[in-house]
């Protein structure tokens, strides 16, 4: 079951920033992201959407999103809260089923930014190590 969240206005747009950040992460924005974008508002507005948040996710623009001033807004969330929207940033991440680095690298940030447990954070995350190949033999 899906825990509802309350957001006040300036909350609300903030969400529709991490949202849309979330979904241009690897430089790519398609069709299913904005779709989970779609299904994530509908869940938390439950109604319709208001007019400005429309206007506001048409007009995102990758080149001035910045996630200090985009999260500030939901430093009064309850821990909770956070987790959850936490939560809704990682299914719009997921929602064309390929996961990078920069996403990622997005998450934890996100995750930062909020003060989330780094265990939910490693949850939806994963990192790469490289290894070095051995050394090919002489001769």
């Amino acid at each position: 079951m899906k825990r509802a969240i309350r957001l006040e206005g300036a909350q609300l747009a903030a969400l529709c920033d991490l949202l849309m950040a979330a979904a241009h992460a690897d430089g790519e924005f398609d069709g299913l992201e904005a779709g989970e974008i779609a299904d994530v508002l509908d869940e938390v507005v439950q109604g319709t959407l208001p007019a400005e948040i429309s206007i506001r996710l048409s007009r995102y623009n990758t080149s001035s999103f910045d996630l200090h001033a985009a999260a500030a807004p939901l430093q009064s969330l309850s821990v909770d809260d956070k987790e959850a929207i936490l939560s809704l940033v990682t299914r719009v991440i997921e929602a064309d089923d390929l996961h990078d680095l920069a996403e990622a690298d997005f998450i934890r940030a996100v995750a930062g930014e909020l003060g989330c447990d780094t265990t939910q954070v490693e949850a939806a995350t994963f990192e790469v190590e490289i290894l070095s190949p051995p050394p090919l033999p002489k001769g």
